[in-house]
């Protein structure tokens, strides 16, 4: 199976958005978070996985980041690593003895 897929949008008529988690099977179905099959050309499951406020999912991301789960830190860790390759390429092309 695939990774999960979470999908939050803003309904616009209430104050909550929808938060939608989700996954594709191996025969290209829709597996929702609650164990839910939705077949290839259905409509998404019209039932969020959850429905949180502004504020809620700030405290949900603000627990995530204190289990060390963060996106922003996957890319500075992303780039670091970059960063270290090419000074260790610019290294090798800089001091290459002749």
């Amino acid at each position: 199976m695939d990774k999960w897929n979470i999908k939050i949008i803003d309904v616009g008529y209430k104050l909550e958005r929808d938060v939608f988690i989700f996954r594709r099977t191996f025969d290209g179905k829709t597996e929702m978070l609650d164990g839910t099959i939705i077949d290839v050309g259905s409509a998404i499951s019209s039932k969020p996985s959850l429905s949180l406020t502004v504020e809620q999912l700030q405290a949900f991301a603000n627990e995530l980041n204190k289990l060390g789960i963060s996106p922003a830190k996957e890319y500075t860790t992303g780039k670091l690593e970059a960063t270290e390759k090419h000074l260790k390429d610019m290294r090798a092309l800089v001091f290459k003895k002749k």
